[in-house]
């Protein structure tokens, strides 16, 4: 059963008038759930949820994430009719349309209404991600269960920098629990393509978690804000990111950001990434091998270019 299945749902959601056909706008809806929403939770989680695996908070949150995207999506073909005269749109001498600039200016805020129920979606997620009793069949997950061993959720469980709110200590984001999601890939290749290549045998110590001297927490601040500022000027140079009251947030729209930005970014995680291996030097942790001899490792690995 779809997640959403008629006007009336819709209306919790959006403001639809009660005259639209339900069958006009569902290809919007299926898209919105197909497109958007399932590569998100993952198969078992959007199936869990189809079935009615959940009648609560989470729920009215995915419905909300659907219907958001299901108007944006049907803002353009919206009162679109085609059929044996071909493709046009209705008019009436009393009824009013938008011209294309105020669809676009609607369009727009669509999708920010959008992302901004993703975001929450997602924040529920986690704040109430719980991994199951080890002996519990996995057609007993409930949905939050189903959440922590979704393949979206693994891609960032195991870095070191894994919640938009940790994240946002180095660099701040808009909309960090969305935004911090679609980042991770840059996270993920900024640690296990410079930051761990810099580490050496001690970026085991600092994945550990546990027994870390004064030292080491030292060392993780820098680790984590270096790693922080990596990922951003990457995530930047995409296009798939803006910057919102100086914030980074994620777009469906992509849009280049002004090279002096970029710029900027790129200097800061680069004097980051200078200080660390500073540190390190001076501190010479247990594992971590000293400059004069991890030169040439880290120059492959790109250590000293934090963005082509």
């Amino acid at each position: 059963m779809p997640i959403i299945s008629s006007v009336a749902e819709l209306q919790e959601y959006i403001t639809v008038g009660n005259d639209l056909q339900f069958k006009s706008i569902k290809p919007c809806v299926f898209n919105a759930e197909k497109k958007y929403l399932k590569p998100i939770l993952g198969s078992a989680l959007f199936k869990a949820l189809e079935e009615g695996g959940d009648s609560g908070e989470l729920m009215q949150l995915v419905q909300n994430v659907v219907a958001k995207f299901t108007l944006w999506l049907y803002v353009v073909p919206g009162g679109v009719q085609v059929d044996d005269a071909g493709i046009y749109q209705s008019k009436t001498a009393d009824m009013w349309r938008l011209t294309e600039s105020e669809i676009q200016t609607y369009r727009l805020s669509a999708l920010e209404d959008a992302m901004d129920a993703m975001d929450l979606m997602i924040a529920n997620l986690e704040e109430n991600a719980k991994a199951a009793a080890a002996d519990k069949p996995t057609a007993e997950y409930t949905p939050y269960e189903l959440w922590y061993v979704s393949p979206t959720r693994q891609r960032y469980a195991g870095l070191l920098i894994n919640n938009g709110d940790d994240f946002s200590e180095y660099v701040a984001l808009y909309r960090s629990s969305l935004t911090f999601l679609m980042m991770c890939d840059c996270i993920r290749d900024a640690e296990l393509h410079i930051i761990a290549p810099l580490l050496g045998d001690y970026y085991n110590t600092q994945k550990q978690l546990t027994g870390l001297g004064n030292s080491d927490l030292v060392l993780r601040r820098l680790i984590l804000e270096t790693l922080a500022k990596l990922a951003a000027a990457a995530a930047l140079s995409k296009g798939l990111y803006y910057l919102n009251a100086g914030r980074i947030t994620m777009t469906f729209q992509p849009e280049p950001i002004a090279d002096k930005v970029l710029s900027s970014y790129k200097t800061s995680a680069q004097d980051a990434l200078e200080r660390l291996q500073a540190k390190l030097e001076q501190l010479k942790p247990a594992g971590y091998v000293p400059r004069s001899s991890s030169e040439d490792v880290l120059r492959r690995q790109g250590a000293k270019i934090v963005i082509a």
